[in-house]
């Protein structure tokens, strides 16, 4: 399995404005997703999402409190080798995704 970063999710104060500025000033190719509450762009082999910080807070199971700004983000690597990763993240003392 070919190790790569499949989703970098940026937590933002205010998603309309940093859409805009990633489509409309860095010209990235949004992706038109059903929901207005996170917007998607197109990568070279990866994909940026921008997420309200609150909901990345909840959506990680963090306090608002400790995700501090800038800087709030999450990183991806999309796997089928669920059951050989788990033992791993375990012994990180992290809480299990969903």
């Amino acid at each position: 399995m070919k190790a790569k970063i499949s989703m970098i999710t940026l937590g933002v104060e205010d998603l309309k404005a940093a859409t805009a500025f990633y489509r409309d000033g860095l010209e990235l190719p949004q992706f038109h997703f059903a929901s207005e509450g996170v917007s998607f762009f197109e990568l070279a082999g990866a994909w940026l999402g921008l997420y309200p910080r609150n909901a990345l807070a909840e959506d990680i199971a963090i306090p608002m409190a400790e995700l501090t700004a800038p800087g709030s983000f999450t990183l991806a690597h999309m796997s089928a080798a669920r059951r050989r990763l788990m033992p791993c993240w375990s012994r990180q003392s992290m809480p299990v995704p969903g």
